[in-house]
């Protein structure tokens, strides 16, 4: 059996976005060590990306399909957004705690990430990111 080529639809993922969403960018910082001296972590080298994206606002079913635990935590759902995010224009692909600007003057909070890939890693299409004004 012949396997799928995921290039040509991973191509229209991302003309669609850029063509309907905007460019974003991502911030992640990472904690290299803990001081004992200082009682506090040491933060290393923070690494930054782009990618377009289209954001959409969160129902209470998303809350729920989601890792979205903002009920327990208090975020009301008015300060919570998805982003769908294509993996072409990506220079660096989310993870949970990343910080996002998406243009708006605030900044956002990654919570979860996952990938649309119907093939494994090699057929990654798309990213839902679900983020939260801090």
């Amino acid at each position: 059996m012949a396997t799928f080529n995921y290039a040509k639809l991973s191509k229209t993922v991302a003309n669609l976005i850029e063509k309907f969403g905007h460019q974003v960018s991502i911030e992640r910082t990472v904690v290299s060590s803990y001081d004992k001296s200082l009682n506090k972590f040491v933060f290393g080298a923070s690494a930054t990306g782009v990618m377009n994206a289209v954001e959409l606002p969160v129902t209470s079913e998303d809350l729920q399909n989601m890792d979205f635990k903002t009920t327990q935590e208090g975020f009301k759902i008015e300060d919570c957004k998805i982003l769908y995010a294509d993996v072409i224009s990506c220079t660096l692909a989310p993870e949970p705690e990343d910080i996002m600007d998406i243009g708006d003057g605030d900044s956002w909070r990654v919570l979860s990430v996952s990938k649309l890939a119907p093939a494994g890693d090699s057929s990654k299409l798309l990213y839902t990111i679900g983020i939260y004004r801090q």
